[in-house]
């Protein structure tokens, strides 16, 4: 529908909305312009023509190859802050030196130039040799009659979004008067950041980085635990039609406006607070970590990539149903990339939830040697969270760099009071971060946002608790290298893994980590309890092994090695439990316990062995497939205490995926995915799901038949590839009784001429 037309006569108003006299399709017959005098000099109507545009061209194939943005599926302009673009003005007479042209940009609901979403731009003759990088320019770089060609270089502190444009012409009249003119065209634009500017708070040095971490659309999660872990492959998809109008939409949700949309801090706090839906209805994703699940959801494990997620939520404006961490972790990836926002998912192992502010990871045990798992924080085997590149200008130096944030909802954010006016910087809001891995690596947690939440998840002790018969707390043990493991991000241009967990803490037992760890702990909600004060003989090694590649339907072992250092006999009193868990580490059905005594005699070593069958864990087992094992010994000559609790996964059966090697752009292929059975029970309600860029956006292809025990299951679909280049393809499996591991098969897709 044509926008409705309005006059104006004299200068925009900074505070009011641009306004347009009529709004014109590119190309279109030209209309007969609204001469209108300016105020300052006289209101009224003359006879004379305005100078007035007949067509706008945006040079979009140019533009988008200089600015990188050829491979978004949107139409219309796509640029990056701090670099100059080109647009072309035909006009409907010839311009000449006397002619004044203004440019103008809007972005927002209501627009302002106060709050920075104005902004006009007189077009300047000449080039200028020193400019200022903060504010945005408009040079004429040639003109020919009635062709301009204006060089427009937005800010390099741009607010992030969609703008509307307007082209203004000021011609004086034969009688003295000037005729202002101004017109809306009919393609806007958008403007993302630019890791490619040195002047951009998002700056990255080297190119491979970029690549990487704004252009490549496809990517891995690492999962799994720190004895059996791996890749889980993602399609991220952040140039798909559906990402970057996504992004957008959930910063205006979010009521991220005016300058706050051009800070990376605000926008990284915000995605995390809202693509989670815990506090508001409009969020992207539900999170949901039960065992049982309503009927037409997607589980989380069922998902292999964002742009199905956000394809429905764009389609319902409703939170979808269901993410996890690495679900959370791959959305805020799509739409961080979308924005042009170099942006990483982050994968640590032996991951606490602290939830009491304490910075340590509290496990609490009765006098029967059981855990009191009501009490506990619980260890996530492993946590996905983001990780953003970025200037902290608001913090002291030495704080730039990456910036840890995470939108899987677990404790409410405690925000910096001078921000607490925003509604995404409220208290109680459940979002996390940013806050720069350097302070979480010295533990210089008073800095937002949330320091003492990450540094827990990373490098908090993990502290065992007897409870009294009174309720009191009763130190008992402290591991002080249990948490933060494995700390793993996808390396720069392969699909390998890449430890980073020395950018979040120093060597495990050094002075520099114990300083860390102490520094931190002065924040905590316990610190007068004084577990660093702690002594005592300790002649009795202690250490428990598990199971690293043990199949779901497979036996497995547990063990606990005990060595005596002691020239005198010690005798040791201990006890092995075992549960089904979640890979978040909360507990689900008992699986056994059994306990040992045994003396060991100076300088000698013995193990306690508990076996367990597939028949006694195979009919509780989650779909985590994850054992946790707890232990808790007794010297008791010495009174010396070993505590642990330890988690491990079974492995899951993969997918065999076939595909061909190459094809071209439209023309349909064939692939072929087969699944083995391993229980030794049939799989009900099994379904494969397809995600792929440019290929499809999310395809689920349910199986009729039950698979029986041992048996193989094969099915054939038809893909049709939409754009050329190297794509991957992501298959996982899910049924009601076990999910597999995912697949992925990557091909070349040749442009068709």
């Amino acid at each position: 529908m044509p926008r409705r037309s309005r006059r104006f006569t004299g200068n925009l108003d900074s505070d009011d909305e641009p306004p347009v006299t009529r709004r014109r399709t590119r190309g279109s017959s030209p209309r007969k312009a609204v001469n209108e005098v300016d105020s300052k000099v006289l209101l009224k109507r003359t006879d004379d023509k305005a100078l007035a545009f007949t067509s706008v061209d945006l040079h979009l194939q140019e533009n988008r190859k200089d600015h990188r943005t050829s491979d978004y599926e949107i139409d219309g302009l796509i640029v990056r802050r701090g670099q100059a673009f080109t647009l072309s003005v035909t006009l409907d007479k010839e311009y000449n030196s006397n002619d004044r042209l203004i440019v103008q940009f809007a972005t927002g609901k209501e627009p302002k130039e106060s709050k920075f979403g104005i902004v006009r731009l007189p077009v300047s003759s000449t080039s200028s040799q020193v400019s200022d990088p903060e504010i945005w320019r408009a040079e004429l770089t040639s003109s020919a009659e009635r062709d301009v060609t204006i060089s427009v270089t937005p800010s390099v502190d741009a607010i992030i979004g969609r703008y509307r444009l307007f082209i203004e012409t000021q011609t004086e009249s034969q009688d003295g008067l000037v005729l202002v003119y101004r017109d809306e065209v009919e393609d806007g634009l958008y403007v993302l950041f630019n890791v490619w500017c040195p002047d951009d708070q998002v700056y990255m040095e080297t190119e491979d980085q970029r690549q990487e971490y704004v252009l490549n659309d496809k990517g891995r999660i690492w999962v799994g635990s720190t004895d059996n872990y791996g890749p889980r492959p993602w399609n991220f998809g952040q140039f798909e039609d559906v990402c970057l109008e996504a992004a957008l939409h959930v910063l205006d949700l979010a009521e991220v406006t005016g300058g706050a949309r051009a800070n990376p801090v605000h926008i990284t706090r915000a995605l995390s607070g809202w693509v989670n839906n815990m506090d508001e209805e409009t969020g992207v994703l539900w999170g949901r970590w039960t065992e049982d699940w309503p009927k037409k959801c997607t589980k989380p494990w069922e998902w292999s990539g964002s742009v199905a997620i956000l394809d429905e939520y764009m389609q319902t404006k409703k939170a979808v149903q269901f993410g996890q961490c690495w679900v959370f972790s791959g959305v805020i990836t799509t739409l961080s990339r979308a924005l042009g926002l170099p942006t990483r998912s982050v994968t640590n192992f032996e991951s606490a939830h602290d939830m009491d502010s304490s910075m340590t990871m509290d496990l609490h045990w009765d006098k029967n040697d059981e855990p009191v798992e009501a009490d506990n924080d619980s260890t996530w085997n492993f946590h996905v969270w983001n990780e953003s590149w970025f200037k902290r200008p608001d913090l002291p130096s030495g704080y730039h760099g990456w910036q840890a944030y995470d939108a899987t909802p677990q404790e409410a954010s405690v925000p910096n009071v001078a921000l607490k006016n925003r509604k995404y910087f409220m208290k109680g809001q459940f979002c996390c971060g940013p806050f720069p891995l350097k302070a979480v690596k010295e533990g210089s947690l008073f800095y937002p946002f949330d320091g003492g939440f990450i540094f827990a998840e990373v490098n908090g002790d993990k502290i065992h608790w007897e409870v009294q018969d009174d309720g009191s707390l009763k130190f008992l043990y402290k591991e002080p290298m249990a948490i933060g493991k494995l700390i793993s991000t996808k390396a720069v241009g392969s699909t390998s893994r890449e430890d980073i967990t020395n950018e979040y803490k120093y060597q495990e037992g050094s002075d520099e980590e114990r300083r860390a760890v102490k520094n931190a702990y002065r924040f905590s909600s316990r610190k007068e309890y004084k577990i660093y004060d702690t002594s005592g003989i300790k002649d009795v090694e202690f250490d428990f092994r598990l199971p690293k590649a043990a199949m779901i339907g497979e036996d497995f072992d547990v063990s606990l090695d005990i060595r005596s250092t002691s020239s005198e006999p010690r005798t040791v009193q201990a006890k092995i439990s075992l549960m089904v868990a979640y890979y978040t580490g909360t507990p689900g059905d008992r699986i056994k316990g059994q306990g040992f005594e045994a003396e060991v005699l100076g300088g000698e070593a013995t193990q306690f062995v508990v076996s367990v069958s597939n028949d006694e864990y195979e009919d509780i087992l989650k779909h985590d497939a994850y054992i946790q094992v707890y232990v808790k010994a007794h010297v008791k000559e010495t009174k010396q205490v070993f505590v642990g609790q330890k988690s491990f996964l079974l492995v899951k059966p993969g997918l065999r995926i076939e595909v061909p090697d190459e094809f071209q752009v439209g023309e349909s292929f064939d692939m072929t995915i087969t699944f083995t059975n391993p229980l030794k029970v049939k799989l009900t309600g099994t379904r494969f799901h397809i995600e792929a860029n440019s290929i499809t956006k999310g395809m689920v292809v349910p199986i009729r038949k039950h698979v029986q025990p041992g048996a193989d299951i094969t099915e054939t679909v038809t893909l049709t590839p939409r754009r050329s280049g190297r794509k991957e393809i992501v298959v996982t499996v899910s049924s009601d009784q076990l999910d597999g591991q995912p697949t992925s098969a990557e091909i070349y897709v040749k442009y068709s001429s």
